[in-house]
């Protein structure tokens, strides 16, 4: 309705009806995004691409025909652009070898920026401590890089590695001083990062790993 956009006849009203429906739920909620309320992230997942990327265009045109264009508006639809890119648009790497996650990780290291937080998401033994070791040695680390299972975190010059593994609770992570780390300015990887998921800064980066046989990994970032 806001587009002014009228459907084709071969559209059945019911389809119609829920595109319209779906599109206007979703312009609002981005909207109360845009007014400082609510999770993007989440406001995002409970659409499909079609719909969040529609929804943006129609803000987007919305405000262009109102001159309602000022730096702030675009910077947060630019944010929310990024957002949907993170949300539906993750790309893929199959590798075929421990020495190839590890080679691909070093290379990934060097698209991370102080203060990036990094969630490495997998079942165990998949390889989530393997890219952590490529992007240590990407960052320059030259110590060994191991799993911090009974430290929990383990400190290097460029980054912190964190095993959520055994937090028993989210009030647990909050008294060992993991929100602080959040705000050291270091980068972050998380394993098991939903142990301590409201402790996780609003914006992160993800890296999911899935065994797909004995040797080979699907990576998806």
């Amino acid at each position: 309705e806001a587009t002014g956009f009228e459907p084709t006849t071969s559209w059945s009203r019911t389809k119609r009806a829920t595109k319209l429906r779906y599109a206007s739920i979703a312009c609002r909620d981005l909207l109360q995004y845009i007014k400082g309320k609510g999770d993007l992230q989440a406001i995002l997942r409970r659409f499909s691409k079609t719909e969040a990327y529609s929804s943006l265009f129609v803000l987007f045109s919305r405000a262009a025909g109102h001159n309602f264009l000022c730096g702030r508006f675009v910077k947060i639809l630019a944010e929310i652009l990024c957002m949907l890119y993170n949300v539906f648009d993750m790309a893929k790497f199959l590798s075929r070898s421990p020495e190839e996650t590890r080679a691909w990780a070093e290379a990934y290291a060097s698209t991370l920026a102080p203060g990036d937080v990094v969630l490495l998401e997998g079942e165990m033994g998949a390889g989530k401590t393997v890219i952590a070791q490529g992007i240590a040695k990407g960052l320059g680390v030259k110590e060994d890089v191991l799993s911090p299972t009974y430290a929990y975190v383990n400190s290097y010059a460029p980054m912190f590695h964190f095993d959520c593994y055994r937090i028993e609770n989210e009030r647990q992570a909050e008294e060992l001083g993991f929100a602080d780390y959040f705000d050291a300015g270091k980068i972050c990887l998380v394993e098991w990062s939903e142990n301590i998921a409201s402790l996780l800064p609003a914006h992160c980066k993800k890296i999911a790993i899935r065994k797909t046989d004995e040797t080979q990994r699907e990576i998806e970032f």
